[in-house]
């Protein structure tokens, strides 16, 4: 192995990038250890369902399933460094994990721009993602944004790169890199759709046989169609039902109160950006470069996808559809500078500086700020520290053994720090006549968040419409904590 390193500088260089990209993982982790001041409400939710599944309750299987909007892999991911959280106050394994796949996004632009022979205008691309001031804040906020855009990169280039080569590993990547992008973003698994549609086009327009048809959709959907059963599988198994992950996409009282949050604006950055991606694949198609066409239609397809949510009620951030904009666009333009050849390959050295001209603009119009893109109710407010103390004193003044059920994932968020007791349940699949069998003989209180943006979705709110509005059967209204709603169960006194 060592002679075999020595004799192949491909193989040193792999492995010199490989190292570097390491280092650059541990500082972004570093500086998110040390400036842990502020924490969003994702990565409280990914940090508390991975300690429900270390301890193996219920909760956290349900958790890891039962929602489209909060989807399988980030919590998977993230369970091996479970045991690591809480170190240094802070929570170590989501930040890790953004880290590792923020520095590995740019060791795939980095390895992609490298076999297209880019030379060393490559690293200038790479720069104009490092100063993009969101990019930044994404590797070191422990969020799910760059696992999201990995994944993206690795399916787009895939995709520009079996078209251009026909080479069976590139479809395999595809086919494995989409399988995962479903089931980390609901979000950008519309954007799929995109790479996919090029994908029968390229066989409508280019394969002769029936046959080979047919064999590259079985090798590039049966990975995506096996994560979908298997999630459909895990919900039959735990939820006791199938499609219980995507209940909240059929409900007219979730999309209805999903709708009322605002909605993220498209800013004219993000239209310029899809302008440069729009021309990219203009000018490639003029010169027959297949793979730099398909690419630019890629980069410039989240915009549409944001434009398809937010027409639906579902775009309440930037995030990831936006976010993966600009990344997506630096690859594209600097993929089209390395293939199209002609006078295109004569400025590649300018598409190669668009992206750094590109961060630079954005870190000016951000200030040298990091952090931008993360909106004010993403984050966790201090505000709800002590509502739970003052909820348990509520309900202890009226009772001896009273129980609490905090509904949905947000629930993860308001709890986090209290200490278990006993006294909240997590109920991410509320049933009234289950809590009524089961806690016989005590009193029994529901806590509801305001059905607003992803808050909507959870199960309570389309299992019962008006919960929150009217109450349910015998749930009656006991009194407001903010955005929350607390309930009192009254039961007919049993013999």
């Amino acid at each position: 192995m060592l002679h075999y390193y020595r004799t192949n500088p491909e193989m040193r260089i792999e492995v010199r990038v490989f190292v570097l990209m390491l280092l650059v993982a541990c500082v972004f982790a570093g500086v998110a250890v040390y400036q842990s001041d502020v924490v969003r409400q994702d990565v409280v939710v990914y940090e508390a369902v991975c300690r429900e599944m270390s301890a193996n309750t219920t909760t956290g299987r349900q958790a890891l399933i039962s929602s489209v909007w909060w989807a399988p892999l980030p919590f998977l991911l993230r369970w091996p460094f479970a045991v690591l959280g809480g170190v240094a106050g802070s929570p170590l394994a989501s930040y890790l994990i953004s880290a590792l796949f923020g520095s590995g996004s740019l060791l795939l632009v980095e390895r992609v721009l490298r076999r297209v022979r880019l030379g060393w205008w490559r690293f200038v691309v790479l720069a104009g993602l490092c100063v993009h001031p969101a990019f930044l804040s994404a590797c070191m906020d422990g969020s799910n944004l760059t696992t999201a855009l990995f994944f993206s990169l690795l399916s787009a280039a895939a995709m520009a790169e079996w078209i251009a080569t026909r080479q069976l590993r590139y479809l395999v990547r595809f086919a494995y890199a989409s399988a995962l992008l479903c089931g980390i973003s609901v979000e950008m698994t519309v954007w799929l759709l995109v790479p996919l549609g090029a994908l029968c086009l390229d066989l409508l327009l280019r394969s002769r046989e029936t046959r080979q048809r047919e064999a590259t959709l079985i090798v590039g959907l049966l990975p995506l169609l096996y994560g979908v059963g298997l999630w459909i599988l895990l919900n039959w198994l735990i939820m006791g039902d199938g499609l219980f992950f995507v209940r909240s996409l059929v409900s007219a009282y979730s999309l209805r109160h999903a709708a009322a949050q605002g909605g993220a604006e498209v800013s004219v950055s993000d239209l310029a950006l899809v302008g440069v991606a729009l021309l990219v694949a203009v000018v490639c198609a003029l010169r027959r470069c297949r793979a730099g066409a398909y690419l630019g239609v890629f980069a410039a397809a989240p915009l549409a996808v944001a434009y398809l949510l937010r027409a639906g009620g579902l775009l309440w951030s930037r995030e990831p559809v936006l976010f993966a904009l600009f990344p997506l666009v630096c690859l594209s333009a600097a993929y089209a500078g390395a293939r199209a050849g002609g006078f295109v390959g004569k400025w590649r050295g300018l598409l190669a500086v668009l992206p750094l001209a590109g961060g630079l603009w954005f870190w000016v119009q951000a200030g040298g700020a990091i952090g931008t893109e993360t909106s004010g109710t993403a984050v966790v407010s201090e505000q709800l520290e002590d509502v739970p103390a003052r909820i348990a004193r509520h309900v202890m003044s009226k009772s001896r053994h009273p129980k609490v059920f905090v509904c949905g994932y947000e629930g993860f968020v308001l709890m986090r720090g209290y200490p278990d007791s006993g006294l909240f349940v997590h109920a991410l699949d509320f049933d009234f006549d289950r809590v009524e069998d089961t806690y016989r003989r005590q009193q029994l209180f529901i806590l509801v968040h305001r059905p607003v943006g992803r808050g909507a979705m959870e199960s309570v709110h389309w299992k019962y419409d008006e919960m929150f509005h009217l109450g349910d059967r015998s749930a009656l209204v006991d009194r407001d904590w903010g955005d929350w709603r607390l309930f009192e169960l009254i039961q007919a006194p049993r013999g």
